[in-house]
């Protein structure tokens, strides 16, 4: 399978794509599966040992240790063929509605809805579908945007009075360089195979973006619109001296 992020192939084995060391979302995903089927194993195996205390002598043992058994070897078939099932069941559901997806992306892009875009890309699971692959670096990008805009946009607008505290700023001010990094430097994480991910619709489309990124910065963020032309070339130190002073100044 493919990193959504960057392409590269992963394994389920692999919590991280070791290529772009971000996190590889098939193997949590495969994980929490793998969690709550023990749970739901461990649940059924207490239930098994409350029924059995009705019986005495020689058969409780022999009846729940053949039980147990039996649960342990049809979990141990479940859960190894569980993830495989249902990529498999998710694969067919987006193949299904194909022309609806990608129709819906097009509206998406076309009408600049970046945040709309990365939730419902994350929301249909589209990154399971290779159709899709093509627009990783830009659901990316987009993905970091709606952190930047939730971050400044959405506190500004439901809570008018909000302001960072001392803990908190830093993270906050860690978290946004970070995205608006990924967001004016993204072709260098895709520096393999630029013409699949870097298509005349994509680049068209960053273009936007990042023009709405930087509109966001210098009305949420304090950044000046000198300050913001120069996000591409600026080093992470300095963008976050400028992301301080914003988020300080609120």
């Amino acid at each position: 399978m493919k990193c959504p992020h960057c392409g590269a192939q992963v394994g389920l084995e692999n919590k991280y794509c070791p290529f772009c060391g971000l996190p590889n979302e098939f193997a949590q995903k495969h994980q929490e599966d793998m969690d709550r089927y023990q749970q739901e194993f461990q649940q059924t195996q207490s239930d098994v040992y409350q029924k059995t205390r009705r019986f005495t002598g020689l058969t409780v043992p022999l009846t729940v240790v053949f039980v147990l058994i039996l649960l342990n070897i049809g979990a141990y078939i479940f859960v190894s063929k569980s993830w495989e099932i249902g990529s498999s069941l998710q694969k067919q559901e987006i193949h299904s509605h194909l022309t609806e997806h990608q129709e819906n992306i097009d509206t998406y892009i076309q009408n600049g809805e970046f945040c709309g875009l990365s939730s419902y890309y994350s929301q249909n699971s589209l990154y399971y579908e290779d159709e899709f692959d093509k627009y990783n670096a830009l659901i990316r990008a987009s993905d970091s945007y709606r952190d930047i805009y939730r971050i400044l946009v959405d506190t500004s607008s439901y809570y008018p009075n909000y302001y960072f505290d001392d803990d908190e700023i830093s993270h906050t001010i860690t978290t946004l360089a970070r995205d608006i990094h990924d967001i004016f430097n993204l072709e260098e994480n895709y520096s393999y195979n630029k013409e699949e991910y870097f298509t005349d619709e994509t680049n068209a489309a960053l273009v936007d973006l990042r023009t709405q990124t930087k509109a966001v910065l210098v009305a949420y963020a304090g950044l000046t619109s000198e300050e913001a032309d120069a996000l591409p070339d600026l080093s992470t130190t300095k963008l976050k001296e400028y992301l301080e002073r914003g988020l300080e100044n609120r």
